[in-house]
């Protein structure tokens, strides 16, 4: 599968004129690609982890919260411990979550359909866990504890202060 996975660059100009590249493309290139490119026959995008606080009950933790597609799990070999990768982030309201929170959080328990908030722009937005996935080793260079579905991700970071 990895050999079919290709990553998207943008190249621009700075205004000193000098040529730099980066991974950053606009959010609509993934399905305009599936629409007029044959051989590109699915997307994975990827919004950047951001520091976000988490509250079940009183307590409460900032972690790095990530944003991806429905089919993020389903490209990328990410051990699913619970849910399946073809649903977690099947709904705006889903989240899933790493191994680690779901221990700091729910014990042993079964987190699958159990609910937490996410704080961030001045909004507090319940949200389903959906699946747990298996903290990433360190070297990994995408590092998140929670992702959220990217539909979800832009306009909860424009939700308007309460």
């Amino acid at each position: 599968k990895g050999d079919q996975i290709y990553q998207v660059m943008t190249q621009q100009q700075t205004k000193e004129g000098e040529p730099w590249i980066g991974e950053n493309t606009g959010y609509p290139i993934g399905q305009a690609l599936i629409d007029h490119v044959p051989e590109v026959v699915n997307k994975a995008r990827y919004g950047y982890p951001e520091t976000m606080s988490v509250r079940l009950g009183e307590q409460l933790t900032e972690v790095k919260v990530a944003a991806g597609d429905p089919s993020y799990f389903q490209l990328f070999s990410f051990p699913i411990l619970r849910g399946t990768a073809e649903y977690c982030l099947a709904d705006l309201r889903n989240v899933v979550i790493s191994d680690e929170i779901a221990a700091t959080y729910f014990g042993e328990n079964d987190p699958t359909g159990e609910t937490f908030s996410l704080l961030a722009a001045g909004a507090e937005i319940d949200f389903t866990v959906s699946g747990v996935f298996q903290k990433m080793p360190r070297q990994y260079t995408l590092q998140f504890v929670v992702m959220l579905p990217i539909d979800n991700y832009l306009p909860f970071q424009a939700y308007p202060e309460s």
